[in-house]
């Protein structure tokens, strides 16, 4: 199966492809070939499937195909359907489908430079036709019936037409694919802008992937055509041809940002925001005195090799805010790196493990233990939020074990996310709100937020708002 540049191809595009196979696979079902031994087009189907599709998704196929016939629609040949067509002679086939799905998609993981779609379809085929003996032989007739008279009957006959329809299947894959990809690519000339999601290539998570795929959805409903790409596949090009109409800058690659924006494509969020939101130092001295936040101070530099010979200096941070306070990485994400201390010794334990990492050293909010308020910002107008809460920690985050609940900030809490946002410089972004003892105050700021928490708890589509922004801006 081909994939698109830089990442899997978009879900719908998928979806589409595995129903435009199993209704293939449907209607073959029903072409009967009149030889002395009918047979029908179901094998070549999904041969084809698998040529084109590749195995795994050629297994989801043949799944859909088998749930439609059990659930009552006829899709099987002869237009059987139900518990009918399983206990019929040739039950043992459909369960074929299943297990020689799964044999195929093995099969094709198998490093093969040559031959390799004949060997999967050959092991997926012996499957079918191994599930089709033992069903008719051992338990339709009971053991009635010899290896031999069930081979003859279940096996022998269909060889030479299998083999045609395998050899044929190959023989059209490639024809499909072009086909498939010249309405791909009719589907891009509609598209009135090009656009890049630049992503991390080390940072390989599903979770990730679900916000990609949120992001490249919404910009296609607009006309957007949206091509994922990893730093690890930009990091030694020159950006002198074939550029974007924009860069959705989905990672923290600060260097790449900027050639990018220095090549001349608009980058969003902008390499200067994104590096002030990746440290918490920048953050704190950015926001200080525009918006309210923890006392924070800076712990004193320090070198590789060197760490921290003394620790006096936590005693000045006790003076300036009070214990228990917070420890933080200067950079990190989803509340890792993110400590309490209790006492100075507990202090002094977390920063011998930090040791020659940047950190700062906050006030902690007593009546936001566990507790804040996610502000997501899209310009000028707050998007969505939610307050998350984690009676188990002092962190809320949802990554930790937090909960979150749809939530409308009041006038003061949207006035200081936006006003957080304006001074960082931010075309959108999720704002971390803290409930002070004496109104809202600023915890963090996150230039690429992850927004599918909150769609999950409010059903607002973040995504959709950041690139009618983006088109605005280009406008």
């Amino acid at each position: 199966m081909q994939k698109e540049k830089g990442g899997q191809l978009h879900i719908g595009a998928e979806v589409a492809r595995i129903a435009l196979f199993t209704a293939l696979l449907v209607v073959c079902s029903w072409i009967q070939i009149p030889t002395p031994v009918p047979f029908t087009l179901q094998t070549f189907a999904l041969f084809l499937a698998v040529c084109v599709l590749g195995a795994k998704r050629a297994f989801l196929v043949a799944c859909a195909y088998l749930l439609l016939g059990f659930v009552g629609v006829p899709v099987f040949s002869g237009f059987k359907m139900g518990f009918a067509a399983m206990i019929s002679p040739t039950g043992g086939y459909l369960l074929g489908y299943y297990i020689g799905g799964l044999v195929m998609w093995a099969a094709e993981k198998i490093p093969l430079k040559k031959g390799g779609k004949i060997l999967t379809l050959s092991m997926g085929l012996s499957v079918y036709y191994l599930c089709g003996v033992v069903w008719y032989a051992w338990i339709f007739v009971k053991g009635e019936v010899g290896v031999w008279a069930a081979l003859v009957t279940c096996v022998i006959p269909f060889l030479l037409p299998d083999a045609a329809k395998m050899a044929l299947a190959i023989l059209l894959s490639g024809r499909v694919e072009k086909l498939l990809k010249k309405g791909k690519k009719a589907k891009e000339k509609k598209m009135d802008k090009k656009g890049w999601l630049v992503v991390n290539g080390f940072l390989q998570k599903e979770k990730f992937d679900v916000v990609y795929g949120f992001l490249k959805r919404s910009a296609e409903e607009k006309g957007v055509l949206i091509e994922i790409k990893r730093n690890t596949e930009l990091f030694a090009c020159d950006f002198s041809t074939d550029l974007p109409d924009f860069v959705l800058f989905w990672d923290k690659d600060v260097a790449l940002a900027r050639r990018i924006e220095k090549a001349g494509v608009p980058v969003f969020n902008s390499p200067s925001a994104i590096e002030i939101c990746d440290d918490k130092i920048r953050t704190a001295l950015c926001l200080e005195g525009k918006v309210a936040m923890p006392k924070t101070l800076f712990a004193p530099k320090t070198f590789y090799g060197v760490g921290y010979t003394s620790l006096d200096f936590l005693r000045d941070a006790e003076k300036v805010l009070g214990l228990p306070f917070v420890i933080k990485h200067a950079c990190g994400s989803f509340g890792a790196q993110v400590y309490l201390a209790n006492t100075l010794e507990e202090a002094e334990t977390i920063v011998k493990k930090i040791e020659d990492k940047d950190f700062i050293l906050q006030q902690f909010i007593q009546e936001s233990r566990g507790r804040d308020v996610r502000i997501n910002v899209v310009g000028d107008t707050v998007n969505s939020a939610m307050v998350r809460e984690n009676p188990d920690d002092f962190r809320s985050n949802i990554t930790n074990g937090g909960t979150a609940t749809a939530y409308t900030p009041t006038q003061e809490e949207a006035e200081i996310a936006l006003a957080a946002c304006k001074a960082i410089g931010l075309d959108f972004a999720g704002v971390d709100v803290l409930f002070g003892k004496d109104g809202p105050i600023v915890c963090e700021v996150n230039s690429n937020p992850h927004f599918k928490s909150t769609y999950d708890c409010t059903g607002v589509d973040m995504s959709t708002s950041i690139i009618e922004h983006i088109l605005e801006k280009l406008a």
